[in-house]
C-alpha cells in the first residue's frame, strides 16, 4: 500500500482516520457558494497560470486537495472541514455525505485586494465549540 499512495499520502490516511475535523488553509468543497467563492478551493486560481511550471503545479496541488476530499469522505469520524481563504463566512453540507459540513472563517483584515473588507463581510472570527458526546459549533464573533 505503501508505494502506491506514497508514504505522505499513506501518513494522511492514518492521522485523519483519527480526526473529528480538518483545519486547512484553503476550503476543498465549495458546491452551492455563490460566485466568485465557488471557483475557490484547494488548488484553483483566479487568473490563469503564467507558466507550464505554474499550470503544473496548481494541478499538484488540486489532486492533492480532490485526494484529501476523497479521504475525508471516507472517514466517518470526521464531522467537519475547518478553512479559511474567502474572507468570508459560510457553511455547506457535502454533496456525498450529507453529514459532513464544510465551513469557511471569516477574516479580520481590514482590506482584501485593495478594497475594504467589510465589502465582503464584516471582519470576523469563528470559534469552534466542543461538547460532550462529540456535538460541537462554530460560531461567527464579529468584530465592530
Amino acid at each position: 500500500i505503501l508505494q502506491k499512495l506514497g508514504i505522505s499520502k499513506w501518513i494522511g490516511l492514518k492521522t485523519i482516520s483519527k480526526a473529528d475535523f480538518v483545519v486547512l488553509s484553503q476550503p476543498l468543497f465549495v458546491e452551492g457558494l455563490n460566485p466568485p467563492f465557488n471557483s475557490i478551493y484547494m488548488g484553483s486560481m483566479l487568473d490563469a497560470p503564467s507558466s507550464v511550471e505554474m499550470e503544473r503545479k496548481q494541478k499538484e496541488v488540486r489532486e492533492q486537495g480532490e485526494f484529501l476530499l476523497d479521504l475525508i469522505r471516507k472517514n466517518k469520524n470526521v464531522k467537519a472541514v475547518i478553512a479559511g481563504e474567502h474572507h468570508r463566512s459560510s457553511e455547506i453540507k457535502d454533496s456525498e455525505r450529507t453529514d459532513l459540513a464544510h465551513y469557511v472563517v471569516g477574516a479580520i483584515t481590514s482590506t482584501v485586494n485593495d478594497f475594504p473588507q467589510t465589502a465582503i463581510q464584516t471582519p470576523r472570527f469563528s470559534v469552534l465549540s466542543i461538547y460532550e458526546g462529540k456535538n460541537y459549533s462554530i460560531e461567527d464573533v464579529v468584530i465592530d
